[in-house]
């Protein structure tokens, strides 16, 4: 028999409103022997977790409403639904043979829809019916959730440099020559320390490649050390981190092949290649090249230098935003399989350099990603696919 346990928190206004008409059903276990099941709706504030002996038990305590009299071991069959558990005292006791699932005002529309279903409740059959409902919403969302917050930490690793890049052009276009000298200062200082403690964007995407593959990364082979400093998520408080190539086998139970569909888009994408369940960095990746050309150009002693090359290089459609031509530029020689060593390894004049361009862009079909952002939106779209798939 499956043991639920659905708690609320009467300090949110419309959990409250939502709940506390149920107050009649409150602290009774109410069993179903059709659907094999016991159910018990409590507030948050009058439970905790607590160890006793070897095991670890559910405690009830006093408050607005009457409690059961006996503690309910959490083992095999509990299913705990709960608004944050992390909010319950001694909720890191809890045991991994239990199921918990936690709902939040997150959730948006499906939050919603569950406080609406438990206003709707008229009777204990209903409770039973809307709590199986929800149970099964959770538990299939749960798995999606690990994808988000992982989702989230590698986006988030990019937004500071998209608005900086965007800060470095608009300057530039407007020719605002001082506010960026102290701009471009800013991020030179910021960018200088060490590798393992900078937020420079090569040092983001050394990140986002521990959140794709954690230790799967080849890190000795590329010359780097995995950052130290990257949380990922966990499927219970005590047990190890998963990088998201491992916990998208997790949910598929096998290895994914390289031609896996969005994942080989989103690790191409990276700058990264995957050989069997290893990864290494790609020789032409755009990405990788774009982030440490950017760095050189900050850093250089005058960056404008930089800036008003690219910008005399570049033609029309690029004219006034010499960032988004320096992404084209290795967009180029990753889609025709160009190291970006064979641009320098003889000086150009800028006539020269046009004509190696044009032959280029003749030879170019398959740039789909116009600049730094367009290339985090397709990352997001990547992401998008896998949520789908799974």
């Amino acid at each position: 028999m499956r043991t639920i346990v659905w708690t609320y928190q009467a300090s949110q206004s419309r959990e409250h409103d939502s709940f506390a008409p149920l107050g009649h059903l409150h602290g009774k276990w109410i069993e179903d022997p059709q659907e094999k099941l016991r159910l018990l709706v409590a507030p948050q504030q009058q439970i905790e977790f607590a160890a006793k002996g070897e095991s670890v038990w559910l405690r009830f305590k006093k408050g607005d409403w009457p409690m059961p009299a006996d503690d309910l071991e959490l083992k095999h069959g509990v299913i705990l639904l709960h608004h944050d558990k992390s909010m319950i005292r001694g909720y890191e006791l809890i045991p991994q043979a239990v199921n918990v699932l936690d709902y939040s005002s997150s959730d948006a529309s499906r939050y919603r829809e569950m406080l609406q279903d438990v206003k709707d409740i008229r009777s204990r059959e209903s409770l039973v019916q809307i709590a199986g409902k929800w149970i099964g919403v959770y538990a299939e969302a749960g798995k999606h959730y690990m994808l988000r917050q992982v989702r989230h930490t590698a986006l988030n690793l990019f937004l500071t440099l998209c608005i900086d890049i965007r800060s470095i052009q608009n300057l530039w276009h407007k020719r605002e020559s001082s506010r960026l000298k102290k701009l471009l200062d800013q991020l030179a200082q910021s960018w200088q320390v060490p590798l393992s403690f900078s937020r420079s964007p090569y040092a983001q995407l050394i990140r986002f490649w521990y959140v794709l593959a954690g230790q799967k990364v080849h890190w000795e082979k590329i010359g780097l050390t995995p950052p130290a400093d990257v949380f990922l998520p966990r499927e219970k408080w005590y047990k190890p981190e998963k990088d998201l190539y491992s916990w998208l086998l997790a949910y598929r139970g096998h290895a994914m092949p390289p031609e896996e569909g969005a994942w080989e888009q989103l690790v191409d994408l990276s700058g990264l290649v995957q050989v069997g369940e290893k990864f290494t960095k790609k020789k032409t990746s755009c990405i990788a090249n774009f982030v440490g050309a950017l760095e050189l150009l900050v850093k250089s002693p005058d960056p404008h230098i930089w800036l008003r090359d690219l910008d005399a290089l570049a033609g029309r459609k690029h004219k006034g935003t010499p960032l988004t031509f320096l992404w084209y530029l290795l967009a180029l020689a990753e889609t025709n399989q160009i190291p970006v060593a064979a641009l320098q390894k003889k000086k150009f004049s800028y006539d020269h350099l046009h004509q190696e361009l044009a032959r280029l862009t003749g030879m170019n079909s398959g740039i789909v990603i116009d600049d730094f952002w367009g290339w985090v939106n397709a990352l997001n779209a990547m992401f998008d696919e896998l949520h789908q798939a799974i």
